[in-house]
Formats: C-alpha cells, sequence, structure tokens
C-alpha cells in the first residue's frame, strides 16, 4: 500500500534528518558514489555531480533555503516519486532486490517502509512475503547503506528514509503491515503495558533506547505511536493503543516525541507520524478504514 505525504514535509525532515547543519565547524561528511567539494577545510557532497557547490548541498544554511534550491532542481515526477512510501525489505543476508532500483531509480521514491525482522538468529530462508526475511542487525545496516549509496547515485543524490512500525514490544503474534517481532531490538511491554506503569520517567528511557537502536541501522522514521484511545475493543488496532484515558495517553504520546523525536527535528531523532487521522481510528462497530470490512467508515 502506498501512502501520500507533500514534498515540501518530506524535504524538511530528509533535511534536518540526515544533512542539517547544527554547528558551523566541520561536518562528518563522506560520500559512496559522489565526488567532495571543498570550501577551505570544509567538505561538502556533490550531490547533483555538477562540480559546483548548490545551496541544498551546503550544510551551512538554513534548511529552507537549502529546501528552496531543491525544490527549483527537482522535476515533476521527482516530486510525485518523494510524496509516495512503499514496502522496501532486504532480502536474506542483506542483499537488495531488484524492486530497489526499481523503486528509487524509475519510480524516483525515497520513503520506504522496512519491515523485516531483526534478530540475532535468522532463520535459514525464514519470513519472506511482505514481512520479509529474518536479518541480522549488521545485515539490516548494510542493506540500508547499500540504499543510501543507491540513493546518492541518483540525480540529486536525494537520500532515502526508512520508516517502520513499532518493533520494541513483546509480542508473539506480530502482524506484519501492523508491528514487527523485537529480534534483536529491546523488548517492553505492548502499549497499554507501559501505560499501566503510569511512569513517565520509564516511558522517557524507553523513547531513548528505542531511539538510539534504530538510527544505528538506518531506521530514521516511525509510523506511530497511536494517539487513538481505546474505547472500540471490537477494533482491530485497539492492541496498538495505550490507554482509553485522554489525559495518560496526551501525557505519553508527548514524553514519547520529545525522547523519540526530540524538541526539534536533529541529526539523532526518528521522525514520528502520529496515528491514527480523520477517517480513521476506532469506529462504529469496530470496522477500520485499512480494510474491506471497514469502508464505509472513511
Amino acid at each position: 500500500m502506498m501512502k501520500l505525504m507533500s514534498t515540501s514535509k518530506m524535504l524538511i525532515l530528509i533535511l534536518f534528518v540526515f544533512i542539517s547543519p547544527f554547528a558551523y565547524g566541520q561536518k562528518q561528511v563522506e560520500a559512496r558514489s559522489v565526488g567532495l567539494l571543498y570550501q577551505g577545510q570544509q567538505a561538502f557532497k556533490d550531490l547533483n555531480k555538477n562540480g559546483s557547490l548548490d545551496k541544498y548541498e551546503d550544510w551551512r544554511l538554513p534548511v529552507s533555503e537549502r529546501i528552496e534550491d531543491l525544490v527549483s532542481q527537482m522535476t515533476l515526477e521527482e516530486k510525485v516519486g518523494m510524496m509516495l512510501i512503499n514496502t522496501l525489505n532486504s532480502e536474506t543476508g542483506g542483499k537488495i532486490s531488484e524492486r530497489a532500483a526499481q523503486y528509487i531509480e524509475d519510480e524516483k521514491m525515497t520513503r520506504f517502509i522496512f519491515r523485516n525482522t531483526v534478530t540475532n538468529n535468522p532463520a535459514p530462508g525464514g519470513g519472506g512475503g511482505w514481512g520479509g526475511t529474518q536479518i541480522t542487525p549488521f545485515e539490516a545496516a548494510q542493506f540500508m547503506n547499500m540504499i543510501q549509496e543507491m540513493a546518492e547515485n541518483t540525480r540529486l543524490g536525494i537520500p532515502v528514509m526508512f520508516k517502520s512500525n513499532a518493533r520494541n514490544h513483546m509480542d508473539f503474534d506480530a502482524r506484519a503491515g501492523i508491528n514487527v517481532e523485537s529480534g534483536a531490538f529491546s523488548s517492553w511491554p505492548k502499549e497499554s503495558g507501559l501505560a499501566a506503569t503510569r511512569d513517565m520517567d520509564l516511558i522517557a528511557d524507553f523513547g531513548k533506547i528505542m531511539a538510539e537502536e534504530w538510527t544505528a541501522i538506518g531506521i530514521r522514521g516511525m509510523y506511530g505511536y497511536m494517539a487513538d484511545l481505546s474505547t472500540e475493543p471490537r477494533w482491530y488496532r485497539t492492541h496498538e493503543t495505550f490507554t482509553e484515558d485522554s489525559e495518560l495517553a496526551s501525557g505519553i504520546i508527548t514524553t514519547l516525541i520529545q525522547n523519540l523525536q526530540g524538541e526539534s527535528l536533529n541529526e539523532n531523532s526518528i521522525a514520528l507520524t502520529i496515528k491514527h487521522f480523520p477517517g480513521g481510528g476506532p469506529q462504529e462497530g469496530g470496522g477500520d478504514p485499512h480494510y474491506d470490512f471497514g469502508k464505509n467508515q472513511a
């Protein structure tokens, strides 16, 4: 399933999370498939391969100025591709599928949902399908680095953003498209279990640890957490909600935003998409517009 997001919002996320300036000293700059440009002792990626330092390549400039320059160089196809998102999993052993080149080079996409289970002991050939095979943390990082290298080699060198559903909870019945087994990641109580503690310091620690683990392999965005209230027990997604108490839910979501994303987007952020939206969430009879049985709810 593809989802849409405005080009300008996506560029803000990419430039803040991947290549935003937070100091005017030399940033750590590494290129795999493009050359480096130098001004004095400062290095910059020549992302569009033109031999000149464009504004969007200059990490010293304000993000708004860089976005304006990058958008002015993008084709309509590239803007549309940036608005789309689809699943892109690793093959066995951290290898790239043929689909990756189709998405990045042909369809100009820059955002993907990563669904592989990351575990220290992958089952041989285990998994597959929409949820992907099982891979190790090293293989996950290797896969994402190779995808970033592929993206760096495109016309404008716009980085890819990998997003994930929740993958840090004890859930032995994880469902592809909903959440992912914790595997090698730290394993915490489900959302309602965390809410039952009413301990915001604990939830803050959970967010910080989760952010460190995700960024370590290259995941930089999340479809979550869910701010929906547990008001309809027949709803298919109730197990992902924290509580029916709106005040408690508000406190938890605020704490998670502060510790996963931060007060503002930065190089260590997990950019969050808090769910759900108008037309989504718990509704009459437990129907959900994600599925055919809830199609009349939207």
